[in-house]
């Protein structure tokens, strides 16, 4: 399986679970809290099927090694792009419904995983580390 493959493999894996979570979500919570409660669930979601298609890509060994170097990482970009959904849909800027549905859901936040995990193995592929290579192949 090739990497785009992988990749699109993550994605619509991804969006069945975060699908349903938004559907049970949405008429209960605020769109802020909903919005970090994706991103979690996206960030995770999405490490856990990259990790059982390519298990030697699997760096971290304890759950806190996950939670600091990788969720809270991303949480970094993750923080600024949940307020700039919930600005968009607070106040009204964006026209068309297809557009505010896409914004106001779990789309944003699992891109922004998608994206984040595919440079990171693009980093990892260009990085010199002795035997890395052969356990990827």
């Amino acid at each position: 399986m090739n990497k785009q493959q992988r990749f699109l493999v993550i994605a619509l894996g991804s969006s069945i679970p975060l699908g349903l979570l938004h559907v049970h979500l949405k008429p209960v919570l605020d769109p802020f809290t909903r919005y970090l409660v994706y991103f979690a669930a996206a960030k995770i979601t999405s490490d856990v099927i990259y990790y059982l298609l390519q298990p030697g890509r699997n760096v971290w060994v304890y759950p806190e090694d996950y939670l600091f170097n990788e969720l809270f990482t991303l949480a970094m970009y993750g923080l600024p792009v949940c307020v700039l959904q919930r600005y968009l849909i607070a106040y009204q800027m964006l026209r068309f419904p297809v557009v505010v549905a896409v914004v106001d859901s779990f789309v944003p936040v699992l891109l922004l995983c998608l994206t984040s995990r595919w440079k990171q193995e693009d980093e990892d592929d260009r990085s010199y580390r002795p035997g890395r290579r052969l356990l990827d192949r």
